[in-house]
């Protein structure tokens, strides 16, 4: 009796493991089917990767993560409100850094400009700050941090440190300075101290100047800053760093608005644009569709 349990057990055993075999079989051909109609994309595909969001999580952070702008992860995933996502929502996303750009070889490095000492420049009346820095050769930007200057008023008969200057191109004849404007063709120039011309006529008003630019981006190895804010009725001045021509472009790569339009900037100049209607103006550089940015127009 016990041999005959012991012979069942035995085929009870072995009748488990011929079926168990057939079972793992007809999953692999089934999963093997499966991966010939849907075959996985190549891996070359810079969009192959996907991202679920965290609690957390800004499209900021997930761009530095994968080496991209928030504004680009905004366009190629459909997103109209960049600061609009949720935990658990999908993202495409480059695979391991990669984008779908491939730019062109890069030009030979410059040598780099050595600084020269600052200089101290004193305010005259109907000066700026895009005038003095255009003038010097250097930058706006670099004029407030070394006097600090945001957030403060320039007035007359204020003295200025002048850091770095020569080492901007803006590739523009220098503008004369306020109190050197020369008398317009046919008007008399005004007499010295002293004494006047008789039946000279009166010195016609000095031309207005164009506003200054109250906010200025920095086109380089990138968008420099990548997003600023003004307000309605003033404008952006963007210089050209990049070694190369640029072109400006309103809207999303693929998506231009046609609100703006720089035109070709060659490398070293610049381009002002003025904002007289409250919105958010994203931009990006046609050259280069992974460079981005924002302009802020506020009231």
């Amino acid at each position: 009796m016990k041999h005959k349990i012991w012979r069942v057990s035995i085929a009870i055993v072995f009748a488990l493991g011929i079926v168990s075999g057939l079972v793992m079989a007809t999953a692999t051909a089934f999963a093997s089917n499966e991966r010939g109609q849907n075959p996985a994309p190549p891996s070359n595909a810079w969009y192959d990767c996907v991202y679920w969001v965290r609690h957390g999580d800004t499209l900021f952070s997930i761009g530095m993560r994968y080496g991209v702008s928030p504004y680009y992860l905004a366009q190629i995933n459909g997103l109209w409100n960049p600061n609009y996502i949720y935990a658990g929502m999908k993202l495409q996303v480059p695979c391991n850094g990669r984008q779908p750009w491939n730019p062109k070889p890069k030009h030979p490095e410059k040598p780099v400009t050595p600084c020269q000492p600052a200089v101290k420049y004193l305010v005259k009346p109907g000066d700026n700050l895009f005038r003095i820095a255009l003038n010097h050769g250097t930058t706006v930007n670099a004029i407030r941090d070394a006097n600090n200057l945001w957030g403060r008023v320039l007035r007359p008969g204020m003295t200025l440190i002048i850091p770095c200057p020569g080492t901007t191109n803006y590739g523009a004849t220098p503008l004369p300075p306020a109190d050197s404007v020369p008398p317009a063709q046919g008007q008399t120039p005004i007499p010295p101290a002293g004494g006047e011309t008789p039946g000279a006529p009166p010195p016609a008003s000095p031309p207005a100047l164009a506003p200054e630019p109250s906010a200025q981006v920095v086109i380089g190895a990138g968008v420099d800053p990548n997003s600023v804010t003004i307000k309605m009725g003033q404008s952006v001045v963007w210089v050209n760093n990049s070694g190369g021509t640029i072109t400006i472009l309103s809207g999303f790569p693929g998506q231009e608005n046609n609100l703006f339009n720089s035109g070709p900037i060659p490398n070293g100049g610049t381009w002002v644009h003025l904002f007289d209607t409250i919105g958010n103006y994203s931009y990006f550089v046609s050259e280069n569709p992974t460079m981005v940015g924002q302009v802020n127009v506020t009231q």
